[in-house]
């Protein structure tokens, strides 16, 4: 319930609802040292999905870092409207 709390819009909270599909389904779109410099993260690894809620097309954005001492983990996750011309 803290996700549902926090969230303002219905689009996000159903993305949320299918973050099981896009983690099962995202597509690769790279790897990245840590912006930062940080020496305990290896890398960044972005993926991505995309999804129609609303008749509205969106695009999801899941990034996990690998750490030293750590296994991947989602740490970032985005839902970004994609404007379409029709």
């Amino acid at each position: 319930m803290e996700w549902w709390r926090k969230s303002r819009k219905r689009e996000h909270i159903i993305s949320v609802q299918l973050l099981d599909f896009f983690l099962e389904n995202a597509i690769f779109t790279g790897e990245n040292p840590d912006y930062l410099g940080r020496q305990k993260i290896i890398s960044a690894s972005q993926f991505e999905s995309k999804c129609t809620i609303n008749g509205k097309l969106f695009s999801v954005i899941i990034t996990t870092r690998k750490a030293v001492y750590d296994i991947d983990k989602l740490r970032y996750y985005s839902l970004k409207d994609i404007d379409t011309i029709q």
